[in-house]
């Protein structure tokens, strides 16, 4: 864990996801701490770079759901998995607004 400040609980998590997660969820949690990193490195924090992690987190989100209950999405009729991803995407930009 490169730097990251409050590191300890970004570790244990890796961990955890480590032992249970598929591997889309594995690499999309990398993609993510790649994008914590960012502001890291540079020393600040950004509006830009707070929507990007919003986002990251969002994409992280559908991934985890796809993992632990999708297959229960997939024999309900109501949502598509593109709609119920969609759905966290605009929930995440109503949370950025």
């Amino acid at each position: 864990m490169r730097g990251r400040g409050g590191a300890a609980p970004l570790e244990f998590l890796t961990h955890r996801l480590a032992i249970v997660a598929s591997p889309a969820v594995l690499e999309e949690y990398e993609r993510f701490l790649e994008t914590l990193d960012a502001p890291e490195e540079r020393g600040d924090l950004t509006v830009a770079d707070m929507s990007r992690i919003s986002h990251a987190l969002a994409r992280l989100s559908v991934r985890i759901r796809e993992d632990l209950i999708g297959e229960l999405d997939e024999r309900q009729t109501e949502y598509t998995a593109a709609q119920i991803a969609r759905q966290i995407e605009e929930n995440i930009e109503e949370a950025l607004d």
